[in-house]
């Protein structure tokens, strides 16, 4: 079989993933790795992991899931299941939690390594749940060191589930070997151990194969980029340059956002590789006019293949291109475009991308027919394990060999990254009683505009639609493969072979079903203003206030968008993570208004009746609403009673001239709610001074309060993000990236910025009898290691995390979590011990 072939090259063939990192983290172990943590570091936490789960029975030929959300906690997961023998099987939280289950029966698997707030949906017969939190002293306690290794290359090292075609996802099962193939000693790219990777995919998604391996079998650093920076690409080019990320895989989706929005974001990397779906090359153009990084690559890979499987350099383009070519095989990979007779198609004639090497999948898990059909065998053994994977997409190759990709030979699609099969989402529908058939189709000619519709023939035509289609889908489709739009029509157009006729599904008089349900009509002016902007982006003029951004084809990437629209429209900012609390236009309308969307109440109340101290926290962020605050609420478990207070201004009518008169009328709000402590109090920035002070004036009114937890903000007195200088007009704050920036009084539309900050400089604060604790980020500067609170406290106690002002509660807000619930948990103790 003839086949596109670069010479063979060596590398790690015979060994494995955990191997290949032991020897990276015994020749650098200082070096970092992932977040806080060492490569010494990193390997012994997965040491001990692995030790545990030994213990509890995993090894060689089991599978065990992940369901971690920190990078470094997968990291470390992933590493210990390797460890022990056995295959790991990465869960997106976010799933549906009866495809979530499918998955755990369809592998068999009988442990699961998850955080702690995740652990109750893993909770059934015969599932063993390790939260490395909760069961952190029990496995400190265990052996030190790797256990035995008994795994070798041609094993699973993980199994991922891709959409299915027959209705039903199919887990791909990946060796240790193809993942060598894929980032070490190869040719596409070459990681060196000063390179910086960012990660930005789910975990449960191939991509995370190349951003977690790539470095860390090569001795690099790996940068975590959560999705809300991820998907706003102004914040992305920021935390590139922030982090002097050298190598990053994009999706062609985001590459695109990235290059309309902020197309010099790639200036400073050395590698950057885009792909997951056919790229529209004005985009290309954009990013190489711009500011190209050092390399450009376009690449291309079935996750049966192990993420990348060709690519191509763009050290050039046509402005008149009409595509981007997908190029040639990586090191050690075998590529044929076959006709359908299985012989080689001749150049510039259509044909089959096949695809041979080390780096082909094992198969899908249990599912033997799928197998046979996919992964072909080869008689002239010209391939490794004589078999090559079928990858039903339609390419060409030209006279010099580069691969061009001309779409799917079935109805497969890729949807910003996503890899859907239509015939998964049209058995969903089947299976409803009120459904007769379905034929699902994608509409849109860019990554932005294209949108899933399903064309549906109930099962009895007098019957009217049911309304509870998207719900019953929810069950068992995530979000990604949800139709934007329901077309139920009497019946399915036929062409005069009998089949269906998909050129004629469009019925302008069809009934149709939207996610987002029936239009509310906008109620004021400012929700019709937003909704225009709604409607222009998605290019939709049936959408109404109330439907979910998210439910008429809205997606994240869009929804970096809107956020700028609507701020140059209104003059207005809204975090991106607004869009994530509400996405209705009322809701957006109500942030814009409040700055919040909880009606303008000053204190709102979570996990109430829950025992011990309440965590008083006042959130001090004007411009966000405290959003990031439902998150920490969220991380810090559902037993910790959480009283959350917003500033003054941001829901009140007016702003008090002192720190002293608005600590007086929130302890008046808070004991309507909660007449008396123990009360934890806490606060970040400009909230940190009003938390401190309410908690000396209630300690002065007999009530108990253990701690006080300061983030991120100086003494009274000092001059820091958000505070100083407001008598002359001006302050620093930080953008939602991180970086700072100087803001004048003229910048806001109101005063009560300046005279809650005029307040802030005018407190002095007074000594109290508290134990109190600092929460600094690492990238704050200031020589006092306390911040200048020792002066004001009894006690203090100082704690580090990464990140800045910005990021400490927004990437790094599980870490945060970490330190408040800990620091929660001691004055609980202390509360105790004095009875």
């Amino acid at each position: 079989m003839a086949a596109l072939c670069p010479a063979p090259t060596p590398f790690p063939s015979n060994s494995t993933i955990h191997r290949r990192f032991a020897i990276q983290a015994k020749s650098n172990p200082e070096a970092p790795a992932i977040e806080t943590l060492g490569y010494a570091a990193l390997d012994a936490a997965a040491n001990q992991l692995a030790q545990e789960l030994r213990t509890r029975g995993a090894s060689r030929g089991h599978f065990v899931a992940v369901a971690r959300r920190l990078s470094a906690d997968v990291a470390i997961a992933w590493l210990a299941v390797l460890k022990c023998g056995a295959a790991y099987l990465p869960i997106d939280p976010d799933l549906p939690a009866e495809r979530i289950a499918f998955m755990l029966a369809d592998a068999r698997v009988e442990h699961v390594v998850a955080d702690a707030t995740l652990a109750s949906r893993f909770a059934r017969p015969g599932l063993q749940v390790i939260c490395p939190e909760r069961d952190a002293a029990h496995i400190a306690a265990g052996e030190a060191g790797a256990p035995p290794d008994d795994a070798g290359p041609d094993d699973p090292a993980y199994v991922i589930y891709t959409s299915g075609s027959t209705g039903t996802p199919k887990g791909v099962v990946v060796p240790h070997r193809a993942v060598m193939r894929l980032v070490c000693d190869t040719d596409y790219v070459q990681i060196r151990p000063d390179d910086v990777v960012a990660q930005l995919a789910n975990p449960a998604f191939d991509a995370s194969t190349f951003e977690f391996w790539g470095p860390l079998l090569n001795g690099a650093r790996i940068v975590p980029i959560g999705k809300t920076t991820a998907v706003d690409p102004r914040a992305l080019a920021s935390t590139l340059a922030r982090e002097r990320v050298s190598t990053l895989f994009i999706t062609t989706a985001l590459f695109n956002a990235v290059a309309r929005d902020a197309p010099d974001a790639f200036r400073g990397c050395r590698a950057v590789l885009f792909g997951g779906e056919a790229v529209e090359p004005r985009w290309v153009h954009a990013v190489r006019t711009a500011g190209a990084p050092e390399r450009l690559l376009h690449v291309y890979g079935p996750t049966e293949t192990t993420t990348f499987a060709t690519w191509h350099e763009v050290d050039e383009l046509a402005l008149n291109a009409a595509t981007v070519p997908i190029g040639r095989p990586i090191a050690n990979t075998l590529v044929s475009v076959l006709r359908a007779d299985r012989e080689p198609a001749a150049p510039g004639e259509p044909g089959e991308i096949w695809i041979g090497g080390p780096g082909v999948a094992l198969g899908y898990l249990a599912r033997p027919d799928l197998t046979a059909e996919r992964f072909v065998e080869d008689p002239s053994n010209a391939v490794p394990r004589g078999i090559w994977y079928r990858t039903g997409d339609r390419a060409r190759s030209s006279d010099d060999g580069a691969v061009e990709f001309l779409g799917r030979v079935d109805h497969q699609i890729k949807l910003r990254g996503h890899r859907v099969e239509l015939g998964e989402i049209e058995a969903a529908i089947a299976r409803m009683p009120q459904v007769r058939e379905a034929v699902v189709s994608v509409v849109g000619d860019t990554s932005d505009s294209r949108q899933i519709v399903a064309h549906v023939v109930r099962a009895d035509p007098t019957v009217p639609p049911p309304a509870n289609v998207y719900s019953e889908l929810r069950r068992t489709l995530p979000d990604y493969m949800l139709p934007a739009t329901i077309v139920w029509l009497p019946a399915l157009p036929l062409n005069a072979s009998g089949k269906i006729d998909r050129r004629a599904l469009e019925v302008p008089d069809a009934v149709a079903t939207r996610r987002g349900g029936v239009p509310t009509p906008p109620r004021d002016m400012l929700e019709e203003v937003l909704l225009r902007i709604w409607q222009e982006l998605l290019g939709d003029n049936e959408i109404g206030v109330l439907d979910h951004f998210f439910d008429v084809g809205g997606h994240s990437l869009l929804a970096a968008r809107l956020v700028d629209a609507i701020e140059q429209q209104t003059g207005v900012a809204i975090p991106l993570t607004a869009m994530f609390t509400d996405d209705t236009v009322a809701g957006l309308a109500a942030a814009l208004r409040e700055g919040a969307p909880n009606g303008g109440a000053p204190i709102l109340s979570f996990n109430e009746g829950k025992e011990g101290p309440a965590f008083v926290f006042l959130h001090g962020d004007f411009t966000g609403g405290g959003f990031y605050s439902r998150a920490l609420v969220q991380a810090l478990g559902p037993d910790q009673p959480v009283l959350l207070v917003h500033p003054h201004g941001l829901v009140d009518a007016s702003v008090p001239d002192t720190i002293e008169a608005m600590a007086a009328e929130r302890i008046e709000a808070l004991r309507k709610l909660r007449p008396h402590g123990p009360y934890v109090v806490g606060g970040h920035c400009n909230g940190a001074f009003v938390a401190f002070e309410m908690a000396r004036r209630l300690i002065e009114q007999g009530e108990r309060v253990p701690a006080v937890i300061v983030i991120e903000a100086r003494a009274p007195g000092g001059v820091g993000p958000g505070e100083a200088s407001s008598e002359r007009g001006s302050w620093v704050t930080f953008d939602a990236s991180g970086a700072p920036r100087v803001v004048t009084a003229r910048d806001r539309q109101s005063d009560f910025w300046l005279r809650y900050l005029r307040a802030m400089d005018r407190y002095a604060g007074h000594p109290a009898p508290v134990h109190l604790v600092v929460v600094r980020s690492r990238e704050l500067h200031d020589a006092r290691k306390d911040l200048g609170w020792s002066t004001l406290a009894a006690s203090v106690e100082v704690h580090e995390v990464p990140g800045n002002h910005t990021t400490l509660i927004t990437r790094h807000l599980g870490e945060l979590a970490k330190v408040v619930r800990g620091a929660i948990e001691r004055a609980a103790q202390r509360q105790a011990s004095r009875g």
